[in-house]
């Protein structure tokens, strides 16, 4: 595969046949080290192949465009629009002209076609796309323009835009006269071909209006060899088209030179610019992440999950200055509806959850952040995260086979920033592939040398002890009992892991409040010993699952600020290698859940410190990021028909509640003339209150709770007021009955309330002591 760029992978893995509804995920990875370490190979992430899982009654977006009228009066937004659906032939208007050397082979011209293998990229948009490959020999010159019809634009600012896979780094001389491999480096950088748009106005001549490869000169070799690597991900590039406005113009794609590299062009588009719209969610948020399963099996739809019963609230983070407003399911009729609050959103949902599985019945589509002013696209952008949105319960699917899968809750969308390892090449010190947060026997050295920067002491040490992620609760609790923990690594029988979640409380310092800091005690703990480890192989390196499970439920709720879970016990003669995974590409809106803490002694000073994941950097920036650490858990809900009940002159009543648990975990206190119980789960939990014979109270109350939630009823209920019912009569006593109901024998009553009713239909209470 001469022409596509291979870089060292770290490891080689291998993605199995998915079954329906869930996908194998594995990967690594290794990144440039942080700071003045210098920068290794890029390893890339084997392609996820996605499938389409079959869901029960899930709810489809209805999309509502032109909410209000158009900004753009008398504009084109999209005077071009191209993805070459044409059964592989060129689209009306568009033409090929090849300048190049007449020995030029077929591939070595402009064509249209579907991906014709995997080691090729796929279609961004529809199944075919236009493409050009280098020519059979090095020595042929190419010279091949791609055209487009004419159109006109408008008045306005517009911008040329489409997908590409373009490798920057071929548009230059590739061989030992030219790269120091090893360093990763030009010796000399030396242009041979490169891409060029061109814009041809009415009547006029050809302007190259972009050259890639003059834009790339100056860009070290390891910088242009990352963009690409070794994945088939088509890019979106973007173009300034201004200073044709108003003008009738042709585009061309112009591939000038030799012996360069696969491209493939898809979805051209000259629109207007596209106003920004990013939507960020709750810090709480959480997704299904992935299974106990061996091999790092997740679900391929992405779904986020939220409490039911408790508002979701979504915020507008663009700066454009363009009119903004939202569009979201109404929770009532399943309609997606307008809000014009530009800020933010915010909605509650019930849920529904299939009694009979325990997985969710139908599912809420994100809401859609809507752009739109003068000189600018309309755009709706979706929430991007996730495909839909499960209310309450646990991250559990009914798949279209039939079988009901549980998965792990992760703070960060694994298919959306991808996930793999961050090692570094710390050449001064000669080691390499170094896993960064994790431990191998190389880890404590390449820690000290990076603390101190090269000028280490004797004695001087520094080195990782634990890796965790920050858990921010919202207004309803999260309730897990158990972590499962993703790995790459080599672990012995005997070694042992630990899992400690902590609550952060409040720091003072001199009657101050100054923040909160990690409490000293755990709040729930689990060791994993390495004969425990899902998909451990002894002899070599693998994808791992570090299961932990906990004594007893932990109820993480706003009581705290935030909780952590933490993982430790990797630094230990019995581990070779240890790789914790994270995600990989940065949040967009810069949330860092993933931390790492490290023992030092520097110059005779000993202590600990914190680092979060963003202040080491990857080839996409500092990693603002997580740890693959699921959370096994779900979100419950209790909810009831009624505040208050009175009973009148009533000794029982029925209330109905909505609870995730059922009936037989619910906790119930009352006052003490009140007896409670409860029966059933879900919608169909009822709530039966009775009153306790002879006694005479007339308030009180019942207090529902389970999993960190209740429900307090307050219980009334009124005097009969009947004790002067027959006074001045001569009716006689016919029958006595119980509070409860239940007729006795008048004569020898023991103590106790009773009802007496009388021959003339009346009746009064009387106590007996």
């Amino acid at each position: 595969m001469k022409h596509f760029l291979l870089t060292t992978i770290c490891a080689a893995m291998s993605v199995a046949a998915l079954a329906a509804g869930s996908a194998d995920k594995s990967e690594s990875r290794i990144s440039r080290a942080p700071y003045r370490m210098e920068a290794p190979k890029a390893g890339r992430a084997l392609k996820q192949i996605r499938h389409t899982a079959t869901f029960n009654n899930v709810v489809n977006p209805i999309m509502r465009p032109g909410m209000r009228k158009a900004a753009n009066q008398g504009i084109s937004e999209t005077p071009l629009a191209e993805s070459f659906e044409n059964g592989g032939q060129l689209p009306t208007g568009w033409s090929v002209e090849s300048k190049g050397d007449a020995e030029l082979d077929g591939m070595a011209r402009w064509f249209v076609n579907p991906q014709l293998s995997p080691y090729m990229p796929a279609p961004s948009d529809g199944e075919y796309y236009a493409g050009i490959s280098y020519p059979s020999k090095s020595d042929l010159r190419q010279d091949e323009w791609l055209i487009s019809p004419e159109f006109e634009l408008g008045a306005a600012k517009y911008e040329l835009t489409f997908m590409g896979y373009i490798s920057r780094a071929h548009f230059f001389a590739i061989d030992n006269e030219h790269v120091d491999v090893d360093n990763m480096k030009w010796k000399k950088q030396e242009i041979k071909n490169t891409l060029q748009i061109l814009v041809q106005p009415e009547g006029g001549e050809w302007e190259v209006l972009r050259d890639m490869a003059e834009e790339a000169m100056g860009t070290e070799y390891k910088d242009l060899a990352m963009e690409v690597g070794m994945s088939m991900v088509m890019s979106p590039y973007s173009t300034d088209m201004s200073k044709y406005a108003g003008k009738k113009i042709r585009i061309a794609l112009r591939l000038l030179g030799y012996d360069g590299n696969f491209i493939f062009i898809d979805d051209v588009k000259v629109t207007l610019p596209s106003p920004e719209a990013i939507i960020a969610p709750d810090y709480h948020t959480m997704y299904y992440g992935f299974s106990d399963d061996p091999g790092w099996k997740s679900l391929v739809q992405r779904i986020a999950v939220y409490p039911a019963y408790r508002p979701i609230r979504f915020t507008n983070m663009s700066y454009d200055d363009v009119i903004y407003s939202w569009l979201y399911q109404d929770p009532a009729t399943g309609e997606m509806v307008a809000d014009a609050d530009p800020e933010s959103i915010e909605v509650t949902y019930g849920h529904d959850i299939d009694p009979a599985t325990g997985t969710a019945a139908s599912f809420v589509n994100p809401p859609v952040l809507v752009a739109e002013g003068e000189g600018y696209k309309t755009v709706q952008n979706p929430w991007g995260d996730a495909d839909m949105i499960q209310i309450g319960g646990a991250p559990r699917i009914k798949l279209s086979n039939g079988l009901t899968k549980t998965y792990g809750l992760l703070p960060f969308e694994e298919k959306t920033y991808d996930i793999g390892y961050y090692s570094v090449d710390c050449d001064p010190i000669g080691k390499m592939a170094v896993p960064a947060f994790g431990y191998n026997r190389d880890t404590d050295e390449y820690w000290t040398y990076y603390t101190t920067q090269g000028e280490s002491m004797p004695g001087d040490y520094c080195h990782l002890t634990a890796y965790y992620n920050m858990i921010y609760p919202g207004e309803s609790p999260l309730v897990i009992d158990g972590v499962n923990a993703l790995a790459w690594a080599l672990v012995g029988d005997n070694a042992e892991f630990k899992c400690e979640i902590y609550p952060y409380v409040d720091y003072y310092e001199d009657g101050e409040l100054l923040g909160q800091v990690r409490g000293d005690k755990p709040i729930a703990t689990a060791t994993c010993k390495g004969s425990d480890i899902l998909n451990r192989d002894p002899t070599i390196q693998t994808a791992l699952i570090l299961p932990f499970t906990f004594d007893k439920k932990v109820v993480l709720d706003d009581s705290h600020a935030a909780y952590c879970a933490m993982i430790s016990g990797f630094r230990s003669d019995e581990v070779q290698f240890f790789a914790p995974v994270q995600q990989w590409q940065p949040d967009p809106n810069y949330l860092c859940f993933g931390w790492v803490e490290k023992e030092m002694n520097i110059n005779g000073r000993q202590g600990t410190a914190q680092h979060a994941l963003g202040y080491y950097a990857n080839e996409f920036g500092d990693m603002y990021c997580a740890f693959a650490i699921c959370l096994t858990g779900y979100y419950p809900w209790l909810e009831s028909e009624k505040e208050s009940v009175d009973l009148g002159d009533a000794n029982t009543a029925e209330i109905s509640l909505d609870s995730y648990n059922d009936a037989s975990a619910l906790t119930i206190e009352s006052s003490p003339w009140i007896k409670a119980s409860a029966t059933g789960r879900y919608r169909d939990t009822k709530l039966v209150i009775t009153t306790v014979p002879g006694t005479e109270d007339e308030e009180g109350f019942v207090t529902v709770a389970a999993d960190g939630m209740s429900k307090t009823i307050k219980v009334t209920r009124r005097q009969s007021g009947i004790d002067d019912a027959v006074a001045g009569t001569d009716a006689e006593i016919e029958a006595v009955y119980t509070i409860d109901g239940v007729r006795v024998n008048a004569e020898g009553l023991p103590a106790g309330v009773y009802i007496e009713v009388y021959t003339d239909g009346t009746a009064r209470k009387r106590v007996v002591k």
